[in-house]
C-alpha cells in the first residue's frame, strides 16, 4: 500500500575563530499513516564543539594536535505502522450473509476488519550526547570518549483490545525505554621503526537499558504458529527481559518438573536478558618490509540468548520414531509424549569472541605499478559457550506472520532457524598503476 510522507527541513551552522560551533536543525515531517489531526511531528536538534586545543592557554602543550568538547540533542521521530491504521476497515464475505425476512434472500453482511485509532501520534526519541576527542603526537595517538542518553516515548504498539470489536488495537503506550552508556575508541601506531610498523585501533561500549513509567508490563515474543510469550516488558528491567517457567529437570516418568508458587501454580521468573553489558572490536595492522597483516576481532559479553532451534529439535515429542535425531536425544530422561515448554532449559550464554578477519599480503614494485597479494578469511574462528550455530542471531524480526513478531516489537536474543554467519577464504590481487 501506498503512503505519503512530507517533510520541512532547516539547518543553520555557525562558527567563531575556528574554535566555537554551533548547529541547528530543525524538521517538520508529516505522514498519511496518522490521523488528520496528528500527522505532522516537529523534531529539532542542537549541536555544540569547543575546540579547546585553539585556545592560547593550551599553545605551549606541543604534544597535543587535538583537544575537542562537543554536546548535541535532538528528536527524532518514528512512523512505523501498518498503512490507514488510523482508518476503519470492514470486510464481506458469503460467509457473513443472513436471511432476514421471508423471501429467503441472502443480505450480505459485513465484519469488522480492523479497530481504528485515529488519535495515534508520532513515537518520539530524544538523545543526548556528550563527547571529547584528543589527538596526540601528530595523530600518532587519537582517543574519543562519548557519553549517550537515548529515551524513546510514546510507543507505538498492538495490543490486545478488551472490548474492541477486533483482537488487537494499535496505540500509544506511556512510559519510556531509556538507553544510556559509554562509548570509548583508542587507536595510534604502536610502533614505527624502519621497515616495522604496528597499527592499532580499539573501541568500547557500556550499555545499559531500562524501562520507566509503563502503566502494566507487557508479555511480548514471537509467533512460529501461535504467540509464544518468551519476554516481558516492565518497569525496573531491560528490554530483551526472558520471562518464563524454571524447568528444575524430568521425573522418573520422564516429564518435566517445573517451580511451584506456594499455590502449586507455575512460578514465573526472570530467566536472562537478550542485550549485552558491554560489547567491544579491535583491529591491528603490522608491516615488515612487503609483507602486511590485517587482524580483526570483535566481542559481546553479558546477554542470553533462546535457542528455539534446539527446543524444536530436541524434543522427543517432535521425533516419536526416532529416526535421523541426535545422540543426545535419545540419550536423554525425557518421555516421547512430554511436551517441551519455553523455560530456562533453552535460554543459553550468549556472550562470544569472535575472529573477524584476517589477511596476509605481500607486495611487489615494479616499474610503473604496485602489485599486491593476499590471503584473507573472514569468521575464522569463535569462542562461546553457546551450543547453537551462531550467538551473533539473525533474527527475521521485521517479518510478521509464522516467524514474525508480536505487539510490533522484534523479539530479541531469539534463534529460530537463524542462518549461521559464513566463513569465507579469499585469494586475490590488488594492482595499482601510477
Amino acid at each position: 500500500e501506498k503512503y505519503a510522507l512530507q517533510s520541512f527541513f532547516g539547518r543553520l551552522d555557525y562558527q567563531l575563530l575556528h574554535r566555537y560551533f554551533l548547529t541547528v536543525n530543525f524538521r517538520r515531517d508529516g505522514s498519511t499513516r496518522f490521523g488528520k489531526n496528528n500527522r505532522y511531528g516537529n523534531f529539532p536538534s542542537f549541536a555544540l564543539a569547543w575546540n579547546v586545543s585553539e585556545e592560547a592557554f593550551l599553545s605551549g602543550w606541543k604534544g597535543l594536535d587535538l583537544f575537542k568538547l562537543r554536546a548535541s540533542w535532538g528528536i527524532t521521530g518514528n512512523q512505523e505502522i501498518p498503512n490507514k491504521i488510523t482508518r476503519q476497515v470492514l470486510g464481506f464475505g458469503p460467509d457473513l450473509s443472513a436471511i432476514l425476512d421471508s423471501t429467503g434472500a441472502l443480505v450480505p453482511g459485513f465484519t469488522f476488519l480492523r479497530t481504528p485509532n485515529p488519535g495515534l501520534q508520532w513515537e518520539e526519541t530524544r538523545q543526548l550526547d556528550v563527547g571529547l576527542d584528543l589527538s596526540f603526537f601528530r595523530g600518532r595517538l587519537q582517543g574519543t570518549v562519548d557519553y549517550f542518553d537515548k529515551r524513546t516515548s510514546n510507543f507505538l504498539l498492538e495490543l490486545a483490545a478488551a472490548s474492541a470489536p477486533t483482537p488487537t488495537i494499535w496505540a500509544n503506550v506511556e512510559g519510556e525505554i531509556v538507553n544510556r552508556g559509554w562509548e570509548f575508541t583508542l587507536g595510534g601506531t604502536l610502533i614505527q621503526s624502519g621497515r616495522f610498523s604496528w597499527q592499532a585501533n580499539g573501541n568500547l561500549t557500556l550499555i545499559e537499558n531500562v524501562v520507566r513509567g509503563l502503566p502494566t508490563p507487557i508479555r511480548t515474543g514471537f509467533q512460529p504458529i501461535v504467540v509464544e510469550n518468551t519476554q516481558i516488558i516492565r518497569n525496573g528491567s531491560p528490554l530483551g527481559t526472558f520471562y518464563g517457567r524454571k524447568w528444575l529437570g524430568f521425573d522418573e516418568q520422564g516429564r518435566s518438573i517445573i517451580a511451584l508458587d506456594e499455590g502449586g501454580n507455575p512460578m514465573l521468573a526472570v530467566l536472562g536478558q537478550a542485550l549485552p553489558n558491554y560489547t567491544w572490536g579491535m583491529s591491528h595492522t603490522l608491516r615488515w618490509g612487503k609483507f602486511d597483516v590485517h587482524l580483526m576481532l570483535n566481542g559481546s559479553h553479558g546477554n542470553e540468548i533462546y535457542n528455539r532451534t534446539a527446543r524444536a529439535l530436541l524434543s522427543k515429542q517432535g521425533f516419536p520414531r526416532g529416526n535421523n535425531v541426535l545422540a543426545s536425544l535419545l540419550s536423554t530422561e525425557e518421555a516421547f509424549d512430554n511436551a517441551l515448554f519455553f523455560s530456562n532449559y533453552f535460554i543459553e550464554n550468549g556472550s562470544y569472541i569472535r575472529l573477524n578477519m584476517l589477511s596476509l599480503g605481500y607486495t611487489f614494485q615494479l616499474a610503473n605499478a604496485r602489485l599486491r597479494l593476499y590471503l584473507a578469511g573472514n569468521n575464522l574462528a569463535l569462542l562461546t559457550a553457546y551450543r547453537g550455530f551462531d550467538p551473533e542471531v539473525n533474527y527475521p524480526s521485521s517479518t510478521r506472520g509464522r516467524f514474525g513478531r508480536s505487539n510490533n516489537i522484534p523479539p530479541l536474543g531469539v534463534d529460530i532457524n537463524a542462518y549461521p554467519s559464513a566463513r569465507t577464504i579469499m585469494l586475490g590481487a590488488e594492482l595499482s598503476v601510477f
